[in-house]
């Protein structure tokens, strides 16, 4: 298969998918702290400049393979002492807060 890269700053309907998901998610009830976990790339440095002007947590793992998604969490989940974690994929609009609560 082929990548579709950028895919999660593709505008849907006038904004960012990202952006999407990011308010769906912060329509959880459960008490947590909602953090988007990018490897550190020249090419995610725009979507931590998108979470940022919208106020959302975005950490770039310095130093952790793009394709080790479990190290990337492992790391983030570190820096914000986590007990719990949820993973949501990037390209994932339509997640039902209510599933995750």
């Amino acid at each position: 298969g082929t990548r579709f890269p950028g895919k999660v700053l593709t505008p849907l309907r006038g904004q960012p998918m990202i952006l999407w998901q990011l308010d769906r998610l912060s329509r959880i009830k459960t008490p947590h702290t909602l953090v988007v976990a990018c490897p550190a790339s020249k090419e995610n440095e725009a979507i931590l400049a998108l979470c940022e002007k919208h106020g959302y947590h975005c950490e770039l793992a310095n130093g952790i393979p793009e394709n080790d998604v479990l190290a990337r969490y492992r790391h983030v989940a570190q820096l914000y002492n986590a007990t719990e974690i949820v993973r949501v994929t990037g390209d994932c609009p339509l997640i039902d807060p209510q599933v995750i609560d």
